[in-house]
C-alpha cells in the first residue's frame, strides 16, 4: 500500500511540473506577441504609405477640382487664372493670408495670370464667430512677380478659377490643329458660333461645316467662361467658342463632332449611317445605341411593357421624341 501511495503521490507533482512549464511557455508566447506584433503592424503601415502617396499624384487628365482631402497632389502645378459662371462678377476666395473671405477681387487684377501652387496650408476656420473646422488653402505664387496669395479650397466647387497648365498640355493642346463639324443646334446656348468680324451668330449648315481649332485663347473680356478655342472655317471666318465644346466633341449628340470621332463611327456603322449621325439625323430601324450616338442622351425616358414588348419614348430638351420597341426605332417626332 505504501508503494502504491508513493506512485499516486508522484502524479500531482508531475502535474505541477507540467503546469509550470506550460505557464512559462505561454508567458513567452504572450511576450512575443506583445513585442513583435506592433513591429509587424508598423512595417505594414510603412509599406502602405508609398502606395498611398503614389495614388494621390496628379495625372493632369482632369482640371483642378474640389477635393475633400487630397489637395497636396496639386503642389508644384502651374495654373492660369480663368473665368467661369461662378466668378463672372469678380474672384472670390483669394486673400493675402490663409483666411476665409467673401471679398471679390476685380477680374482685371487676376484674369490670365499664371501661378504655381507651392503649398497647402491647413488652418482652423471660424464659422459665425464661435464654431470652427479645419480649412485648407492653396498657397500660390505668381510666376512673373513672385506675389504670394492664398486661395480658400472651399470655394473651388462653385468658383473654380484655375486652369491647370498640365491639363491644358495633355487634353487641350492635342486638339489644336484638328477639325470639327458644327452640327445642328438644339435651341440652347452650348455650341453657338459668333463670328469675330461682325458679331453675327452663325447657324449650322446642312450638311455640317468643318471648322479648324486654330488657337487656345484666354478671353479676358468674357464674363462666363474665358477658356476659348479660336476656330476657322474654309472661308477664313474666325469665331471663339468654349474650348469645352471641343473637348466634349467625342460624346454622343454634341453640337461639335471631331473628325477623329466621325472616323470611329464610320468604322463602326459604315459611311452612310455615320454621315446621318454627323448631321444629327436618325433612321427607322436603328437600334437605340445608334440613335443616342446621333441625338445624344434624352432628358427623360418613358417606358412601358405591353404584350411582352418594351415600349420607350425618348424625350429631348428641344421637344423632339424618339419611339422605340424592344430597343428598335419605330417612330420619330420632330
Amino acid at each position: 500500500m505504501k508503494k502504491s501511495f508513493e506512485k499516486v503521490s508522484e502524479i500531482p507533482g508531475l502535474f505541477l511540473l507540467l503546469s509550470k512549464i506550460e505557464y512559462n511557455f505561454m508567458k513567452k508566447i504572450a511576450l512575443f506577441i506583445l513585442f513583435f506584433l506592433p513591429i509587424t503592424c508598423f512595417c505594414q503601415i510603412r509599406n502602405l504609405s508609398p502606395e498611398q502617396k503614389q495614388e494621390e499624384r496628379y495625372d493632369s487628365i482632369s482640371n483642378i477640382s474640389y477635393e475633400s482631402s487630397s489637395y497636396r497632389k496639386y503642389v508644384g502645378q502651374s495654373v492660369t487664372i480663368v473665368l467661369n459662371f461662378g466668378n463672372k462678377d469678380g474672384y472670390v476666395g483669394f486673400n493675402n493670408q490663409p483666411k476665409s473671405t467673401n471679398k471679390k477681387i476685380p477680374i482685371d487684377k487676376l484674369n490670365g495670370r499664371c501661378f504655381e501652387i507651392i503649398d497647402v496650408v491647413e488652418k482652423t476656420k471660424e464659422v459665425y464667430g464661435f464654431a470652427s473646422y479645419d480649412g485648407k488653402f492653396l498657397k500660390i505664387r505668381d510666376k512673373k512677380t513672385n506675389d504670394v496669395l492664398y486661395y480658400d479650397c472651399d470655394k473651388i466647387s462653385l468658383h473654380n478659377p484655375f486652369l491647370a497648365n498640365g491639363y491644358y498640355e495633355k487634353i487641350i493642346n492635342p486638339l489644336i490643329g484638328k477639325k470639327f463639324l458644327y452640327r445642328s443646334h438644339d435651341g440652347f446656348y452650348e455650341g453657338i458660333i459668333t463670328l469675330l468680324k461682325n458679331g453675327v451668330k452663325l447657324k449650322p449648315k446642312s450638311p455640317p461645316e468643318w471648322w479648324l481649332f486654330s488657337e487656345f485663347v484666354i478671353d479676358k473680356n468674357e464674363r462666363i467662361s474665358s477658356e476659348k478655342a479660336l476656330i476657322v472655317n474654309e472661308q477664313g471666318d474666325e469665331a471663339l467658342v468654349s474650348v469645352y465644346d471641343l473637348i466634349n466633341s467625342s460624346r454622343p449628340g454634341r453640337n461639335f463632332m471631331s473628325e477623329i470621332y466621325l472616323n470611329f463611327l464610320t468604322d463602326l456603322y459604315g459611311k452612310e449611317d455615320s454621315k446621318l449621325i454627323s448631321e444629327k439625323r436618325v433612321k427607322i430601324g436603328w437600334p437605340k445605341i445608334k440613335c443616342i450616338d446621333s441625338w445624344g442622351f434624352p432628358e427623360k425616358t418613358n417606358t412601358d411593357l405591353l404584350n411582352n414588348v418594351k415600349k420607350e419614348q425618348l424625350v429631348y430638351k428641344n421637344g423632339n421624341c424618339l419611339y422605340l420597341e424592344n430597343d428598335i426605332l419605330v417612330a420619330i417626332q420632330n
